[in-house]
C-alpha cells in the first residue's frame, strides 16, 4: 500500500502543477478531480451463478478492485458466488480515492433454465425439455405456426413446415431461459443429437428421433466396437445412454420399424466444452466483452443464439461481444469442430 500512496500522491501534484499552469478551468482533468470516484452500477441484483462488469466513473487510473463478502473479483469483473446475501466491491483509484457498489445475490433456485438449449429436429419431430428453477408459475413463448409445447409434460411437438422455433421461458419475476429448435425439412429418419459429447464415468445424455416410420417404437443401441472399458449402456426403448469410465468414441443407432437406421457419433471425454465466463454476464449498452473457450475440440466458432442479433454482435473467431440494445438479453454460443456446443447469458442494461 505505500508504493500505490506515494504513486497516489505523485499523480496528484503532477496533475495538479499541469492544471495551474493550463490555466484551463474546464479541462477535463479538473472536472474528473471535481467529482467523486463512482462505481456503475452502484447497486445490482445478480443471481446465484451470474457476473457483472464494473465501470469506474470519475477515476485515475490504474483502479484496484477489492471485495467484502462472498464471491470473486477479478479486474473489473464480479462472478456471484453460489450463497445467497448482499455483497459490497470497493475500488480504488491512483488518487487513493474509494468508491462502492452493492451487489444482491439471490438463492439458486431463483435461476429459470430450459434443457436441451440448442436441438434439432424433423417436421412433425418430438423433444423432450426440462424446465427448473425460477419462481412461480412458468410462461411458455414460442411460434405457434412452427410447433406446440406441452406445458404438462415439458414435450414439443415440431409442426408441418421447416423453420426455426425460438422457446422463451419466463418466470413470475422475470427470468428468462431459451432453448432454438431447428425444424428440418425432412421426414427421414433422423437421431438427435446426431453428434454428442459427455463425459466418461457413467454420465448421461438422452437421444431422441423423429421421421422414419414414428408410428411404431424406435430402438436405439450402441454399435460395435465399445471404448476399451465396454461399459457404456443405452435402454433401447428410450434412447437414454451412460458413458462408460474410459475415454474415446462410440457410435449410437436409431431404428424404426421398417429397417432404416441413423447413427450418432457420441464423443467420451474428460473435460466438457466450456464458454468463459460459464456464468451469466451483465453488461451495458455499447460495452465490449471478449469470451473464450476451454476444453472440446478447438478450434472454437462464436455466435448469437438466432433470434438475438439484433441486441448483440460478435466476432465469430476472436469471440468480441458488443451489447446493441439495452433492458434486453442474449445468449452467446460456443461451438467446436465436433460440434458441440455451450452457452452464456448477457443481460444488457442502459
Amino acid at each position: 500500500m505505500k508504493n500505490r500512496v506515494i504513486t497516489g500522491s505523485i499523480t496528484f501534484l503532477l496533475l495538479s502543477i499541469f492544471l495551474l499552469v493550463s490555466g484551463c478551468d474546464d479541462f477535463s482533468l479538473m472536472e474528473i478531480l471535481a467529482n467523486d470516484i463512482s462505481l456503475i452500477p452502484e447497486e445490482i441484483t445478480l443471481n446465484f451463478d451470474e457476473s457483472v462488469e464494473f465501470h469506474v466513473s470519475n477515476g485515475i487510473e490504474p483502479f484496484y478492485y477489492s471485495l467484502t463478502g462472498e464471491g470473486t473479483i477479478s479486474s473489473s469483473l464480479y462472478t456471484a458466488p453460489g450463497i445467497a446475501g448482499n455483497y459490497k466491491v470497493t475500488v480504488e483509484d491512483d488518487l487513493n480515492r474509494a468508491a462502492d457498489a452493492y451487489v444482491i445475490v439471490l438463492d439458486a433456485a431463483d435461476l429459470v433454465s430450459i434443457i436441451p438449449e440448442i436441438i434439432s429436429t424433423g417436421i412433425n419431430g418430438i423433444v423432450q425439455f426440462t424446465i427448473s428453477g425460477g419462481t412461480g408459475l412458468y410462461e411458455i413463448d414460442l411460434d405457434p405456426e412452427l410447433g406446440v409445447y406441452n406445458t404438462d409434460t415439458n414435450i414439443y411437438t415440431a409442426g408441418d413446415n421447416a423453420g426455426l422455433e425460438i422457446i422463451k421461458v419466463t418466470d413470475s419475476n422475470g427470468n428468462i431461459a431459451e432453448a432454438s429448435v431447428t425444424i428440418l425439412n425432412t421426414s427421414d429418419l433422423l437421431i438427435i443429437p446426431d453428434v454428442a459429447e459427455v463425459l466418461s464415468g457413467a454420465n448421461v445424455i438422452t437421444f431422441s428421433a423423429s421421421g422414419g416410420d414414428n408410428l411404431n417404437p424406435y430402438i436405439y443401441t450402441i454399435l460395435p466396437p465399445q471404448t476399451t472399458a465396454g461399459d457404456s449402456l443405452i435402454n433401447a426403448g428410450n434412447g437414454r445412454y451412460s458413458s462408460p469410465t474410459d475415454t474415446g468414441i462410440e457410435n449410437v443407432r436409431v431404428t424404426d420399424f421398417n429397417g432404416d437406421t441413423a447413427d450418432a457419433t457420441v464423443y467420451i471425454v474428460a473435460a466438457l466444452l466450456t464458454i468463459n465466463p460459464s456464468v451469466a454476464i451483465t453488461l451495458y449498452v455499447n460495452d465490449e466483452f471478449t469470451f473464450s473457450a476451454s476444453d472440446g475440440s478447438p478450434p472454437y466458432s462464436f455466435s448469437i443464439l438466432p433470434g438475438d442479433e439484433n441486441s448483440g454482435m460478435i466476432n465469430n473467431s476472436t469471440g468480441l461481444f458488443t451489447a446493441l440494445a439495452k433492458d434486453n438479453s442474449v445468449t452467446v454460443v460456443v461451438e467446436d469442430s465436433r460440434g458441440a456446443t455451450d452457452t452464456c447469458r448477457v443481460k444488457i442494461k442502459n
